[in-house]
């Protein structure tokens, strides 16, 4: 625009400043003025601040370039009354972690279990090298939901409703087994609520139908971390994975967990755990300018290695062992088997 200072982007957080400590200001008493009166330099021109006030208060055009509404944040009170009637305001699973306490200074962690295709020699050996019983974090896939996916289903496929109660039995074992169970939701798991929504979305809030109370989990005494919430124990942050769409095909899925993070949390030294692609795999990502670095972790899976949807893939069975130091530093164990 015309009379604007390059590189200045109308300086309008310094514009919204000043009027929040002078509201009974407006354009007839000055603004403009008083502004380029009070920061020299910072327009090239009295015009040129006077529309940097109009970008900021977002009243540009004929009608509202000389008359400012009173300053409400800095929408106008058209807008404001808008947003607050029809924006989706509400607090979403992502904004903040499941923490985990300090207090537990071991978790086992096992994910991909998928139910009927649950390696039974594998759980064995889990549960024989688990010395430590005081909590176990489920990361995802407990179930694998056939029935309701979108593939072509075989003759012996598992009803919906046996698969509920075998998983309800096997919480109910490592409940049994373990003082804490926590079951983070993964993307099988979640396939009950994306059948109803894309076959029956008019009734699926009617019916409340919602796979904690299916899988009887407060009965259990088993914590429930949603479908799209991240954990977090010690300093390490936590994914199943399925989280980021498309995730998990590549050769090096830890490489791409800790870049979808960085970007997440908007900084380089993140640490974060995440399942999903049936791999063991770590990866650290290079140094940024100011020496920090990331580091990410893919666990292996606790399904048989042939299961029928995917016969050929190059999984790695096992678990892994997160351990939490007086620092609150979050060493990880994994172990293939």
């Amino acid at each position: 625009m015309k009379g604007r200072k390059p590189g200045k982007q109308y300086n309008a957080d310094l514009i919204r400043e000043f009027l929040e400590k002078n509201p009974q200001l407006t354009e007839k008493k000055g603004i403009s003025r008083e502004l380029f009166k009070l920061y020299p330099g910072k327009w090239t021109s009295e015009e040129a601040c006077r529309s940097a006030v109009r970008f900021a208060m977002n009243a540009m055009g004929d009608r509202a370039r000389h008359v400012y509404p009173e300053l409400k944040k800095f929408f106008s009170n058209s807008w404001d009354k808008w947003s607050t009637e029809n924006l989706n305001i509400e607090p979403q699973p992502w904004d903040e972690p499941f923490i985990i306490p300090s207090s537990i200074k071991q978790l086992n962690v096992i994910a991909d279990l998928h139910s009927v295709h649950l390696d039974r020699q594998v759980m064995n050996k889990f549960l024989k090298a688990s010395t430590n019983k005081e909590a176990l974090l489920i990361n995802g896939d407990l179930m694998d939901s056939e029935s309701l996916s979108r593939h072509l289903k075989g003759h012996n496929v598992i009803e919906y409703e046996k698969e509920i109660e075998m998983c309800h039995q096997l919480l109910k074992g490592l409940k049994e087994e373990f003082t804490h169970v926590y079951f983070k939701t993964g993307n099988h798991d979640y396939w009950l609520e994306r059948y109803l929504l894309c076959n029956a979305r008019e009734i699926f809030r009617v019916i409340g139908v919602a796979l904690p109370e299916l899988l009887r989990l407060g009965e259990l005494g088993v914590h429930h971390i949603h479908n799209l919430r991240y954990w977090q124990y010690g300093d390490i942050d936590g994914v199943h994975a399925h989280e980021f769409p498309g995730f998990g095909m590549g050769k090096f899925p830890a490489s791409g967990l800790l870049d979808k993070w960085q970007t997440f949390k908007g900084r380089y030294d993140v640490r974060v755990i995440g399942s999903h692609c049936h791999r063991n795999d770590h990866a650290i990502s290079k140094k940024s300018k100011d020496g920090k670095f990331g580091e990410a972790f893919i666990t292996p899976a606790m399904c048989r290695k042939s299961a029928g949807f995917n016969p050929y893939a190059g999984w790695d069975n096992g678990w892994c062992n997160l351990f939490i130091n007086n620092d609150l530093k979050t060493e990880v164990k994994m172990t293939v088997v």
